[in-house]
C-alpha cells in the first residue's frame, strides 16, 4: 500500500504502536449508517460490503523515513486528497490521525534529542 501512495519501495518502515480503543468506531461513517434521511446511502455502503465501518477498529500505525524529495503522492481508494502538510497544523482526520500523528511526533522527538 505504501508503495502505492508515495511511489518508493525499499524505505525504513517502523511500527510505531496499535490503537484499538473499545469505543473506537469511524464516526462519520456511523453517522452516515444511522440517517434515517439518507437511506440511499445506507443501502450503497451495505451493498458494497462496507458496513464494516460501523464496527470496532483496531489499527497499527507505522512511520517511515523517506527523501521527500523523491516521493511521487498517489491517492488512494478512499482518499479526498494528498499531499504534505506542517505537522503543527494538521487538518482533522479521520479515525484519530490527527491525534496518531502528534503522539508519533512527540515520541520521534524524544528518539531525536536521545541520539
Amino acid at each position: 500500500m505504501l508503495k502505492e501512495q508515495i511511489g518508493l519501495s525499499d524505505i525504513y518502515l517502523e511500527q510505531y504502536r496499535t490503537f484499538g480503543a473499545i469505543n473506537r468506531i469511524n464516526n462519520t461513517i456511523v453517522e452516515i449508517f444511522t440517517n434515517e434521511d439518507d437511506s440511499e446511502t445506507k443501502e450503497k455502503l451495505a451493498f458494497l460490503g462496507l458496513d464494516w465501518f460501523t464496527k470496532r477498529f483496531v489499527s497499527v500505525g507505522f512511520y517511515a523515513l523517506v527523501d521527500i524529495n523523491k516521493v511521487k503522492l498517489q491517492k488512494a481508494d478512499f482518499d479526498e486528497s494528498v499531499g504534505w502538510e506542517s505537522i503543527e497544523s494538521l487538518p482533522e482526520m479521520i479515525m484519530n490521525r490527527t491525534k496518531w500523528c502528534s503522539m508519533l511526533w512527540k515520541h520521534y522527538r524524544k528518539i531525536l534529542m536521545t541520539n
